[in-house]
C-alpha cells in the first residue's frame, strides 16, 4: 500500500545568486580534519578497510589521510 500526499500549497523554493555573483565571499567548509578525527577514533581494521576501498577512487586523498594519521 502506498501513501501519497498532495500539496495544495507546495513550498516555494528560493534560488539565490552564487556568492561570487552576489559579492559575498564563499563559505569554506573543512571536511578533512573531521574525517581524520573520525578515522582516529575508528577501529583499526575498519579504518584500514575503508582507506583501502577509498584508495581505488582517490589515492591522493588516502595518501594525505595516511600522512595525517601517521600510518
Amino acid at each position: 500500500m502506498a501513501i501519497t500526499r498532495e500539496l495544495s500549497n507546495p513550498p516555494k523554493i528560493e534560488v539565490s545568486q552564487p556568492p561570487e555573483e552576489s559579492g559575498e565571499a564563499p563559505v569554506q567548509i573543512d571536511g578533512f580534519n573531521p574525517v581524520v578525527q573520525m578515522l582516529l577514533a575508528a577501529d583499526p581494521s575498519f579504518r584500514d578497510s575503508l582507506l583501502a576501498r577509498l584508495s581505488r577512487r582517490d589515492p591522493k586523498l588516502v595518501k594525505a589521510l595516511r600522512e595525517r594519521l601517521g600510518s
